[in-house]
């Protein structure tokens, strides 16, 4: 995980801006910091606290503010690989896990049947045997497009990317992966489904990941529509045309058609900005742990399989914590596994198991 980020200043002739002028900042959050550069042109940002999909931009320039310079934030190595000293206890029988998971959900489904507190219902198949006519033109046109977006400049969105998640509520969904070439990036994703938009710029450029970036992370004030293609894998196929990025079957990839205003997105480019985007803490989620009393007992049997999970249980100074957690109603034998991290990112894992008459 990230706590600092750090970097260097570079001028065009390849040497060390000294006393250049950074600013990291993220809009959003209405985050903003600043630091000087050393002898060398590095600068660091450091305890930082990042969560997983935030992303920053980083500015640099010169003493005088002048901008004829590239900012380059160095990579995060990943740790080392070491032996592990943790035991595995993997179970490769597969089919008795998922039937064992299978039965005792529906034996829990029907003792809240039972007493009448069980409101889901399983929904018969339904299998859609029609397809939406479309034509066929030069390029994607509008008719063509499954969604139509057009920036505004009175939109409190900071990013493209925030516009099309948040804004317009559209079915493009940003994960983050790992780039061969360029580090942590942006794909737009079809949300729902496992497909990845190819993105085109201009109508006919299909740009690389690494390259759109910068693109998806700045403002809208330079583009003029955006059309989606996610439907219609024939239209899909003649916009992506000779570059032949056909996956594995035969059906070719999601479209995402983007157009700017001056048709030429290059020219916006600025070597001093880098739009970075970490791989953070996710955020702790809270599972469900039921509190029985005096005054509550619950009449259906407790049939859960999963009994208790904390993502955040916190060791004092000797090292020692103190959980609560109530067993369902099965007897049997119950699996324990314990996870964690200290201070300085080692893992600790223990496995252990215990028996309930």
């Amino acid at each position: 995980m990230v706590n600092d980020i750090s970097g260097t200043l570079m001028g065009y002739n390849k040497k060390p801006i000294a006393g250049g002028k950074v600013i990291l900042i993220n809009n959003k959050l209405g985050f903003a910091r600043d630091t000087v550069t050393d002898a060398n042109g590095r600068f660091k940002f450091g305890n930082l606290l990042i969560t997983n999909g935030v992303d920053f931009t980083i500015r640099g320039t010169t003493a005088k503010n002048g901008k004829h310079l590239k900012t380059l934030v160095d990579e995060i190595k990943k740790p080392a690989i070491i032996a592990n000293a943790n035991i595995g206890d993997v179970n490769a029988d597969m089919l008795s896990l998922v039937k064992a998971s299978v039965d005792n959900n529906l034996k829990q489904d029907m003792e809240l049947e039972k007493y009448g507190i069980q409101s889901q219902r399983q929904l018969r198949e339904v299998k859609i045997r029609a397809a939406k006519k479309r034509g066929f033109d030069a390029g994607i046109t509008e008719n063509q497009a499954d969604e139509v977006f057009r920036p505004d400049a009175g939109m409190p969105c900071a990013t493209l990317k925030e516009c099309l998640e948040e804004m317009f509520k559209s079915r493009i969904l940003f994960i983050q992966q790992e780039a061969l070439n360029c580090g942590m990036v942006w794909l737009p994703k079809v949300r729902g489904a496992n497909d990845y938009y190819v993105v085109m710029i201009d109508k006919e450029l299909i740009v690389d990941p690494c390259d759109y970036q910068s693109f998806i992370l700045d403002s809208t004030a330079n583009i003029n529509k955006i059309y989606p293609v996610h439907e219609s894998p024939a239209i899909e196929a003649m916009a992506l045309g000779a570059a032949n990025l056909n996956r594995i079957g035969g059906k070719p990839a999601p479209v995402l058609s983007i157009f700017t205003k001056n048709g030429a997105w290059r020219t916006s480019d600025d070597p001093s900005i880098v739009y970075y985007t970490p791989k953070g803490y996710d955020y702790t989620k809270e599972f469900y742990s039921p509190k029985y009393d005096a005054k509550n007992q619950p009449q259906a049997a407790d049939l859960r399989s999963t009994i208790y999970w904390n993502p955040r249980v916190l060791t004092r100074s000797v090292g020692r914590a103190r959980v609560s957690y109530f067993n369902s109603d099965q007897t049997g034998t119950y699996r324990v596994t314990i996870e964690g991290i200290n201070a300085d990112g080692q893992l600790a894992r223990q496995v252990y198991r215990y028996r309930v008459q």
